[in-house]
């Protein structure tokens, strides 16, 4: 579901997007791949070089070789790689387990799609575990030892309510100020704590962190969450227990799935003059 994002994540991408034009995509069959398409996942400056942490459309592959970087009508000699540990990645989840999980086992369907996620996951990627009831609560520090994170999404604890913003700030803080950060949130109701929804969304908004939403057996995404992935420049997407393995299994995959350009910014741009990467 992320890589369907054309938004820039970040005032230094958005800075930098109208300036800049990929090309090279392999598109599977029917999908066209426009430059605006791409989601710029992280931007990270040197002296006379940019490292960008691109995010293709679903189904669009890429051509290493043959991907471009041009700025300011200057193309731009550009190296392309799957990424990996060349960039900081740190994902965290952010799982509701208030009682209303216990219906219809959802939190025995969460779990399972939790262990999707890490068994997608790359190796490199960082990966921390809130959950949130009647209170939000860090289960697992960031790290890349899965067997730790698998442990810690197979005794999933519930307790009455849901601490639904305060699990999105915790989240969000989990996730570190370094490299390119997201929060997958998996929610099956709304706050019932009295927490303070914009207090949340302004978390998000200041923190360059990305949110997606699955709404768990929801007929349409609840309002908060569509506020809090708006926010955190990503989306909701709606599932029920059958699926939502699959749908944490296509995130992970489309974490798999970036690339990492370095680019070296041509001496005569005016953006390497301005500094506005």
């Amino acid at each position: 579901m992320r890589r369907r994002a054309t938004t820039s994540r970040g005032a230094r991408a958005g800075a930098l997007l109208g300036a800049l034009l990929l090309t090279g995509y392999a598109a599977a069959p029917a999908l066209a791949a426009e430059p605006g398409e791409v989601a710029i996942d992280l931007m990270e400056p040197g002296e006379s070089s940019l490292r960008v942490l691109v995010s293709l459309p679903d189904g669009v592959g890429a051509d290493l070789d043959a991907v471009t970087v041009t700025l300011d009508g200057q193309e731009a000699p550009t190296t392309a790689a799957v990424a990996g540990s060349q960039v900081r990645r740190t994902a965290v989840l952010a799982i509701d387990t208030s009682l209303s999980m216990a219906e219809d086992d959802r939190i025995g369907a969460a779990g399972t799609a939790a262990s999707a996620f890490l068994a997608a996951l790359p190796d490199d990627v960082l990966v921390g575990v809130v959950t949130f009831d009647d209170d939000a609560r860090t289960v697992l520090e960031p790290t890349q030892d899965r067997a730790a994170a698998q442990a810690a999404v197979s005794d999933l604890r519930m307790s009455a309510d849901t601490a639904l913003y305060d699990g999105v700030q915790a989240a969000v803080a989990l996730a570190g100020t370094e490299g390119a950060r997201q929060v997958l949130l998996l929610s099956d109701g709304e706050d019932s704590v009295g927490g303070d929804l914009a207090a949340a969304v302004a978390t998000l908004q200041d923190a360059d962190v990305r949110l997606d939403a699955v709404a768990l057996d929801e007929d349409s995404p609840a309002t908060a969450l569509g506020q809090l992935a708006a926010a955190g420049r990503g989306e909701v997407v709606a599932a029920d227990p059958d699926s939502l393995a699959a749908v944490f299994s296509e995130q992970a995959q489309a974490i798999a799935a970036q690339l990492v350009l370095d680019v070296e910014v041509p001496p005569a741009s005016t953006a390497r003059r301005r500094r506005s990467w």
